[in-house]
């Protein structure tokens, strides 16, 4: 096993292990399990290595425009340039109509293909240089929760990979954005580093929000007194046409509960569970409203103060609680900006979700 900065990295020494295994790489988003998208042993490894279904496709990352072009049947529409000029290289990836030479491994049987184009400097180098593009969906088990550094990877998969490149903690430590407006119909499959109010402005139309049921509507099916548990629902989409939109996504292995609250103090919610023997947490944002000399013995996260800083510290608070806690608690955030991501990450990490007014 090979752990190397990616400011160490000489290309020519590590080509046997990018050409024809599954590598890690870093990127702005999150860490990714890398392979050459024509080399389809490597690409089954991928889906072995993580546990993942064999029908979620993966996302291409790539490092030109004649390398996209190569990838795609049709011309590149001219809201989908208006968007390649603004956030590429960047955390937005883009669904297109794949060409018929593409791995169906890739494209989890579907005849469309996600792409986008990386920001960070090493991989691209590295895609440039094999002028190939790379597959590269987060690396991590399927299920459990991304890994935003190094070592969140070594954790889940030790010395089942050969090669390991170290780019640091990742800047955004969310997964992209993926958007289509295939159909004409312009719609975000999975939240993500690019927010939908950011894709409008460049765009200037309507944008579908095609994901996880909004929480705003499970509240609608709650009346102000009740305590009952609600469990993430799914939306009921037909086909997984992205990568976030249909499995079981980001879970800790212990419990996490989510209070979706506006200004509710949830320290006596806690306090109900603080027996003695669990070893309780908090993941702390601004949203979140606790007297902190009456949990003294329970272990708190800082996610940070602005949605940037929480969506940066979002897997490493899931990450670093479930390893030291039995039960763990977060509050919801506004859904504006990067609000949008953060929470359809948190609906779907949690074990229970707990309405509070």
């Amino acid at each position: 096993m090979k752990i190397i900065k990616s400011e160490d990295v000489i290309i020519e020494d590590l080509l046997y292990h990018i050409e024809n295994e599954v590598f890690v790489i870093p990127t702005e988003t999150v860490y990714g399990l890398a392979a050459n998208i024509y080399n389809e042993d490597a690409l089954k490894n991928i889906f072995a290595l993580k546990g993942r279904p064999n029908d979620n496709p993966l996302i291409v990352h790539i490092s030109s425009l004649e390398m996209l072009k190569s990838l795609i049947e049709g011309e590149i529409s001219k809201e989908y340039e208006k968007l390649i000029e603004k956030f590429w290289p960047g955390s937005l990836s883009l669904l297109f109509k794949a060409k018929k030479n593409i791995s169906r491994i890739v494209t989890g049987g579907l005849d469309t293909i996600v792409i986008r184009m990386p920001k960070n400097q090493c991989i691209l180098e590295i895609i440039e240089k094999i002028n190939k593009p790379l597959a590269a969906p987060s690396a991590n088990l399927s299920g459990s929760p991304s890994p935003s550094s190094v070592q969140h990877v070594i954790d889940d998969f030790g010395d089942r990979i050969n090669l390991y490149i170290d780019g640091g903690d990742c800047e955004v430590g969310l997964e992209s954005t993926v958007f289509s407006i295939l159909n004409n119909s312009p719609a975000v499959l999975r939240p993500g580093g690019v927010t939908v109010e950011q894709i409008r402005n460049v765009i200037n139309r309507d944008i579908t929000l095609n994901y996880n049921v909004d929480e705003e509507k499970i509240l609608n099916k709650i009346k102000s007194n009740d305590k009952t548990k609600l469990q993430l629902e799914v939306s009921k989409n037909n086909g997984v046409m992205s990568p976030g939109q249909k499995y079981k996504h980001y879970s800790p292995k212990n419990k996490f509960i989510l209070f979706v609250s506006k200004n509710v103090d949830i320290t006596d919610h806690i306090k109900k569970y603080i027996d003695g023997k669990l070893k309780i947490g908090i993941m702390k944002h601004n949203n979140t409203m606790i007297r902190s000399d009456e949990l003294k013995n329970v272990i708190i996260f800082d996610l940070g103060s602005t949605k940037k800083e929480i969506s940066a510290n979002i897997f490493k608070g899931l990450r670093s609680l479930d390893k030291k806690c039995d039960l763990f608690f977060t509050c919801s955030i506004d859904k504006q900006d990067e609000g949008s991501a953060i929470m359809d990450r948190l609906q779907k990490a949690a074990s229970e979700i707990y309405i509070l007014e």
